[in-house]
């Protein structure tokens, strides 16, 4: 089911004069490179993880860059240390070339706002390229949205310990996971997300809509697998949960790749740093 979902890209460049650089995919290689800006001199190329490249793609949907404006530019004119920046990316058959001069998508200031689509985008390319944002460029404010508790259940009939249980608290033990039994496990401590891991994460929880989701998903058989989310975001509690069936996908199916059940677990491997279907056994 995974490999239905391809996730490297046919063409991608992307390009900001904030002391980013550019960013290009090298289809020789697979992988990509980061020229700094002003210096000839290449990084060494990355190869960011099928996990990661899933990240950046479904960032990319939810800040809507395949139907962006070719050009940004401000009504005022620009000054003379403007923020110009251009994405060029393919993937799948489609395409889009952007850019920008002090302006940005769905901002109408000189200066990008946080949680606005640009700023989506700027989180998919850190994301992609492990460049964690400094502290000073996220305020208290942009997080808000990270959940004040969640846990989270995925589990199968057809071994006794296939599954997994991933479980955070903001004001207590901090994110922790543990096998599915019927002898259970002691609860393990993982390292504490990072400020951009939760900004991802918030900004896929947004795009899968889990506030939307039924309470309920029930195959009319009997369910080999299980799962259950239950979290309070934004003083709002979200509790649903599936035998067999998930949202946007047909009953006794299973999700599809790219489905909101697909971006859920994504967000969730992102904030434990690894694929949690592979932490079930």
């Amino acid at each position: 089911m995974e490999e239905a979902y391809p996730v490297l890209p046919q063409f991608l460049k992307f390009r900001s004069n904030d002391n980013f650089g550019q960013l290009v995919w090298n289809e020789g290689i697979q992988g990509l490179e980061i020229c700094p800006l002003y210096d000839d001199k290449l990084d060494q190329p990355l190869q960011p993880t099928r996990l990661e490249w899933k990240a950046f793609w479904f960032l990319l949907e939810h800040a809507g860059v395949w139907k962006w404006e070719p050009t940004y530019a401000p009504e005022d004119g620009l000054s003379c240390d403007e923020h110009q920046w251009s994405l060029i990316v393919s993937k799948d058959g489609r395409f889009i070339s952007t850019c920008g001069n002090e302006a940005y998508p769905g901002t109408q200031e000189k200066q990008y706002e946080e949680g606005s689509p640009y700023d989506v985008l700027r989180t998919a390319v850190e994301i992609l390229t492990c460049r964690h944002y400094d502290s000073s460029m996220l305020s208290n404010e942009a997080l808000t949205s990270i959940p004040h508790s969640f846990d989270f259940t995925l589990w199968s009939d057809a071994y006794e310990n296939l599954g997994i249980n991933i479980r955070w608290r903001k004001n207590g033990p901090g994110l922790q996971w543990q096998h599915v039994s019927h002898h259970e496990d002691e609860w393990v401590e993982l390292p504490s997300p990072s400020r951009l891991t939760w900004k991802a994460f918030c900004f896929l929880m947004e795009l899968a809509k889990v506030e939307k989701w039924d309470a309920e998903y029930t195959s009319f058989t009997t369910a080999h697998t299980g799962w259950s989310f239950k979290a309070y975001i934004k003083s709002q509690t979200i509790k649903s949960a599936g035998g067999d069936t998930y949202p946007n996908s047909e009953e006794g199916a299973g999700y599809l790749p790219g489905s909101p059940f697909d971006i859920l677990l994504t967000s969730l491997s992102l904030l434990v740093g690894k694929d949690i279907l592979g932490m079930r056994h």
